[in-house]
């Protein structure tokens, strides 16, 4: 009942204010520089290996990593997948990226989408690599042997937060006289929570 929380305020009392508690979703972080950020690099990596991740971005609600990758066209039948971790490989599981078309008759673009652990798992650390079939081959992208890691970085949030009275003390008021009432108290009923912003997909 917040009925009784707002009187004892507009008594003057300050109270702890119980928020409901929703699980944080958990923030990850890229523990590599974005391939493509590296140019003369990512297309060296190109021409030797035939396959290179070229960026991936954590979305915004922390739910899962997009990204895309570049293959040399080296025949018409192909298949790109996401190798991925959670567990230092003690076990895996393969994502299927998808063909993007494009105008290049050099590389191909696909594109692909791997679901992040929720906070409630306990999993600290994300590792995947990239492989390429094309005429029988494989061809790997695994970071120069180190793979593509994400960690996971804790969030702690309040349950509680102070709520201050909403118009002072009223020992200095008149409660029957709504002229004694300052406008500025009013901004008591105002509250700006923290924004954030994610950077350009590119």
């Amino acid at each position: 009942n917040r009925f009784p929380q707002v009187y004892r305020s507009f008594q003057g009392d300050s109270y702890e204010e119980d928020t409901p508690h929703n699980d944080p979703a958990p923030t990850w972080n890229l523990l590599f520089k974005q391939p493509a950020s590296e140019y003369v690099r990512f297309r060296e990596t190109l021409a030797k290996d035939r396959v290179s991740l070229e960026n991936v971005v954590v979305k915004p609600d922390s739910s899962k990593i997009v990204g895309t990758i570049k293959v040399s066209n080296i025949a018409f039948e192909k298949k790109v997948f996401i190798r991925y971790t959670t567990n230092n490989w003690q076990s895996y599981m393969d994502r299927q990226a998808t063909y993007q078309p494009s105008t290049s008759k050099v590389y191909d673009t696909f594109t692909f989408e791997v679901e992040l652990p929720k906070a409630t798992d306990k999993t600290k650390r994300l590792e995947f690599c990239i492989c390429y079939i094309a005429n029988g081959c494989e061809h790997w992208d695994s970071n120069g042997g180190e793979n593509y890691k994400l960690e996971h970085v804790d969030v702690n949030t309040p349950t509680k937060k102070s709520v201050p009275p909403l118009f002072g003390s009223m020992k200095y008021l008149d409660r029957d006289d709504a002229y004694s009432l300052n406008h500025s108290d009013w901004a008591h009923f105002a509250s700006w929570k923290n924004l954030s912003t994610d950077g350009p997909y590119w």
